[in-house]
């Protein structure tokens, strides 16, 4: 139970895109008062529209010279026909454009808006079971790519990856006798790649005699985006891991030595804390786990290792 697994994954397809750099003056925000869209600055707080249409999640660009926010109308008159639109004003508001994501269907609402760096608008509608994920190209607002399915959706923070969780409702059918209750399996896919859990061969899984499941914790990245982080605890068995998955395909897992327990605040299971890319850290039932990424692979500090 306490052994080290490392393992290995095909090289992920490398994406070009710019780095988000954040370099607008601290003091600007754009927020949504009574349906209008508000600049505050150091000479004071501006309205930049002047419509009553129904606006959300107004955010200023790194840049500090464009908003971005979400329109929808859903009016009894109109709501089975009105299309949410994502648009972009300057910062006196001088529409730039307004568009809605190819995709969409009347009645959607969105229910994230970011700015993935200078170049790039994030957005995203969860229905029951899933997520549509659209980034918008900043500039003019075409669609760049849909990412349909998952959750969860975490950039690193150069903005070259991005993950998410995958959710599968495992059939009744398929668990053993002494499993009862509706399990989720869930999977970790990076840019559009799935990487985690690595897949098991056919005579392995024969062995094994059942399909395990995956319970993921949140995800973080290191400083350096070198590992995304998280905890995964597998059943039936139940036993807990934290996990390291690298852009570059690697995987490295090592065992808790205690069962994670729910994080009331998180309202998740805990998250991996890092220190800098090769130190990190988890808290869970009172107690604090340190874990090192060298050369032998992911391993937990004792005690006794600490300076």
């Amino acid at each position: 139970m306490r052994a080290a697994a490392i393992l290995t994954l095909a090289t992920l397809l490398v994406p070009v895109v710019a780095q988000c750099q954040d370099t607008h003056e601290g003091s600007k925000k754009a927020s949504v008062i009574d349906n209008e869209v508000w600049l505050d600055s150091v000479t004071g707080p501006r309205q930049l529209t002047q419509d009553a249409v129904p606006k959300h999640f107004a955010l200023l660009a790194p840049d500090g010279k464009r908003i971005a926010y979400l329109e929808e109308e859903f009016s009894s008159h109109v709501q089975q026909n009105q299309l949410p639109q994502v648009i972009m004003v300057d910062d006196n508001g001088r529409e730039l454009w307004r568009v809605t994501p190819d995709g969409c269907w009347p009645g959607d609402l969105f229910d994230m808006l970011e700015w993935i760096d200078d170049q790039r608008i994030g957005t995203w509608h969860c229905g029951h079971a899933n997520c549509i994920y659209w980034v918008l190209d900043a500039g003019s607002g075409k669609t760049l790519d849909v990412m349909k399915g998952g959750f969860d959706f975490v950039w690193s923070h150069n903005r070259k990856w991005v993950t998410r969780r995958i959710v599968d409702c495992c059939d009744t059918e398929e668990l053993p006798g002494d499993v009862v209750g509706n399990p989720v399996d869930e999977a970790v896919m990076l840019n559009k790649k799935d990487v985690y859990p690595p897949l098991v061969p056919r005579q392995q899984a024969h062995q094994i005699g059942h399909r395990q499941r995956h319970y993921l914790g949140p995800f973080t990245w290191s400083p350096n985006d070198v590992w995304l982080g998280f905890t995964d605890t597998i059943s039936p068995e139940g036993d807990p891991y934290v996990v390291l998955v690298s852009p570059a395909g690697a995987i490295l897992r090592e065992t808790l030595p205690v069962d994670l327990q729910y994080d009331d605040k998180l309202r998740d299971f805990p998250k991996v804390d890092w220190d800098d890319d090769d130190h990190l850290h988890l808290s869970t039932g009172g107690r604090l786990f340190r874990f090192v990424v060298d050369g032998s692979g992911l391993h937990e500090i004792a005690d006794s290792e600490m300076k």
